[in-house]
């Protein structure tokens, strides 16, 4: 065949405008019970999966048939079942049919090296099924509106593979203007390359990016691109950026109906992003994104890797296969995992692994710290009791970030790893948060061998601990594993008002792995009997071991709520409790959001003294107390900070005091402070007999009071 010649477009790329990410609109909690179920099970069910309709059996030999209709390029005959392109245009048109057999390999040769784009338009009126080879030193566009199968036997081996069922004018896309839209009916993108054992099969990319983009797309095979892009796409309109170094921007300008983008089989982009993506049109509640395969997006040394499930404001993501970006090799720190949508479900055996050698990653699921950032906020999530997410610093640096998060109602039964390293490095942070109703019944680690103990944030709208071993209402949804009320691999949530109810054996068997963080929009209190004893503590004891601290907050923000019309504030008395820790510190404070609203801070006895050491060691030192609310009054007990006594031995010291800060900071009338007595002395040195042999007592600790308008009392 001859070459056609055509004037050469070299129009840069238009770049892509930034995808807006929407909140979720924020409602008020219902005044009566409700409850919305999206069943696992049912994730799995036909219409949610592109189901891809077979055509006629390909014959092992057969060749795809295709002619050149823009750009510059030579198409040699068919030598057999290989097939050459030389394409010496930065970008070219081919028009035909793309289907081959097993036996078949069609290569492209671009002048252009990686830079060069072959589309390649499917016109034959039927699905493209690919069985055989395709390689090019560049980038291979494919085209078909009726759907498009990668089979088992496909080896893809190529710079970089677009390939959907959506289509693009021939002027946009010789102009480098990469905007693809829905014809109509658009077909399934399907890769099942690799799927079957004993058939050599795979999609591999050379530092560059595969991209399956249609209404529906799956991947049931092994798709890799090393330092490259991954990106299953589902929606009816797209814009395709490329932004060089083998990587891409890709947005989702317009939803689709019964939009589906489900990874069953293996994914692996080490040093690079993989994206799972839908917009959904349905007004029903769908399972847009699903994953029960193996996705890895590992750290190299040029950069970590990423992966990314977005569902968008409307749908429904479900994981209960792998998500790994980790950093395995020695010094490499761990990568960034976020799982975002309207609904956000981790179940089954899903496990999250963002660790890494020289520290721990971020795990993102359901939004970000706080609700805050550029993440899309579920409005509800759920993490099941066998999942695991992992954000380890393995043998150096700190632990990872991770963050569990809802605008409504999370429900969290799993278990959460962000330990800091073996040898050096602190424990990470972790936040397990409903803005409205949180269930936590899973457990968390921010322990640190050598360094600090890591921090956990539970943040529902109020907060009641209730005293005792006893499982509370929230905790006693579970029922052998499964919620009452629920079928085996259902989610269901429930919208309510009532306080986010959290056992004394929850918090103290928690506390000895982290130090916790509670938060609440509008109140914290205490209730019941405080009778489990974790260490021998005794009763109506609130224990925190191992030098772990306790922080609990409210905001009382304007935004959030009246504070006259409900209760707001810290009282910490129902049930005559103390809280004790072991030279872990203990803050409490109340207004700590914008313009915050008058809210009392009230707390029984107070002892975080430091404990005294055994025989050939100093004391432990006192834990700080911090008391502090911005408008309102605060009423407390005894506090005490003391150091620990020295163990027997020689010069051994004691353990200093904690430091007490009370404080009211922006009072709008007067204000009383009023304790029951603060001690905070020094514990004692050893007191071996023989000169010289004896050990320093510990320092006392700061005790200051102020309020900017009010009374002291005691």
């Amino acid at each position: 065949m001859g070459t056609s010649k055509r004037k050469n477009s070299t129009t840069q790329a238009a770049r892509t405008r930034a995808v807006t990410r929407r909140r979720a609109t924020r409602k008020p909690v219902s005044t009566h019970p409700r409850a919305i179920a999206f069943a696992v099970a049912t994730a799995f069910l036909p219409w949610y999966l592109p189901q891809i309709a077979y055509g006629q059996a390909v014959a092992p030999n057969q060749m795809p048939t295709i002619t050149l209709k823009d750009g510059q390029a030579y198409i040699r005959d068919a030598a057999g079942t290989y097939q050459r392109i030389d394409q010496a245009s930065l970008r070219a048109i081919y028009e035909g049919s793309m289907t081959m057999g097993v036996n078949a390999h069609l290569e492209l040769i671009h002048a252009h090296g990686g830079s060069g784009i072959g589309l390649f338009r499917d016109v034959s009126g039927s699905l493209t099924q690919i069985f055989g080879r395709i390689t090019t030193n560049g980038q291979v566009f494919i085209s078909n509106q009726n759907g498009i199968l990668f089979g088992a036997s496909a080896r893809v081996d190529v710079g970089s593979l677009f390939a959907t069922s959506l289509s693009i004018k021939d002027h946009d896309f010789m102009a480098g203007r990469y905007n693809f839209y829905n014809e109509g009916n658009a077909g399934s993108v399907v890769n099942k390359a690799g799927s079957e054992q004993g058939v050599e099969g795979h999609i591999i990319t050379a530092n560059g990016y595969t991209a399956l983009v249609g209404p529906q797309v799956r991947n049931d095979g092994l798709i890799v691109a090393r330092a490259g892009n991954v990106t299953l796409a589902a929606g009816d309109r797209v814009t395709l950026d490329l932004v060089g170094d083998g990587l891409i921007s890709l947005s989702i300008d317009q939803a689709t109906f019964n939009a589906s983008v489900v990874n069953t089989g293996r994914i692996e982009a080490d040093g690079g992003t993989v994206l799972l993506a839908a917009r959904s049109a349905n007004a029903l509640l769908d399972t847009v994104i699903n994953n029960s395969g193996v996705i890895r997006a590992n750290s190299l040394v040029e950069r970590n890797g990423e992966i990314v499930l977005d569902g968008g404001n409307t749908g429904a993501v479900i994981v209960t296969g792998t998500l790994q970006a980790a950093g395995v090799d020695s010094g490499m720190t761990g990568g960034t995992v976020k799982v975002l949508g309207k609904y956000v479900g981790l179940v089954g055996s899903a496990k999250i692994d963002a660790s890494g050698d020289a520290g721990g990653g971020t795990a993102l699921i359901g939004g970000n710290f706080y609700g805050s950032g550029p993440e899309q906020n579920a409005f509800r999530t759920y993490v099941g009791q066998d999942v695991v997410i992992n954000a380890d610093a393995v043998s150096s640096g700190d632990g990872g970030r991770v963050a569990v998060w809802s605008d409504d109602t999370t429900r969290f039964y799993g278990a959460i790893s962000a330990r800091g390293g073996a040898q050096s490095g602190n424990g990470g942070v972790v936040e397990v948060s409903g803005r409205e109703n949180l269930l936590f019944l899973g457990t968390v680690d921010t322990r640190a061998p050598i360094g600090r103990n890591g921090t956990l944030l539970l943040d529902p709208a109020s907060i009641e601990i209730v005293g005792g071993a006893t499982v509370q209402a929230d905790d006693a949804e579970l029922d052998a594993g499964v919620p009452v009320g629920e079928l085996a691999g259902e989610i269901l949530f429930g919208a309510g008002t009532e306080a986010f109810l959290i056992s004394e054996k929850k918090i103290e068997d928690t506390g000895a792995t982290t130090n916790i963080t509670l938060e609440a929009k509008d109140r914290i209190f205490t209730s019941g009997t405080f009778d489990y004893e974790v260490a021998g503590e005794g009763t109506g004891v609130l224990f925190i071991q191992n030098g772990n601290t306790l922080t609990m907050r409210t905001r009382n923000a304007a935004t959030d709520g009246d504070c006259s019309l409900v209760i707001c504030g810290v009282d910490l008395t129902g049930g005559s409790v103390a809280i004790r820790t072991v030279g872990g510190s203990v803050t409490l404070e109340t207004g700590t959001g914008a313009s915050p609203q008058v809210a009392a801070l009230t707390v029984g006895n107070i002892n975080t003294s430091g404990a005294n050491g055994t025989a050939g060691n100093p004391g432990g030192n006192g834990g700080a107390v911090v008391l502090r609310t911005a408008d309102g009054n605060v009423v407390a007990g005894t506090i005490q900070t003391t150091g620990g006594d020295a163990g027997a031995g020689t010069a051994l010291v004691g353990g200093n005091a904690g430091n007490v800060t009370i404080e009211v900071t922006g009072a709008s009338a007067t204000r009383a402070i009023t304790t029951g007595g603060i001690t905070a002395t020094g514990g004692t040195g050893s007191t071996e007999a023989g000169a010289g042999n004896g050990g320093a007592g510990g320092l006392g600790g700061a005790v200051t009071v102020t309020a900017d308008a009010g009374t002291f009392g005691a």
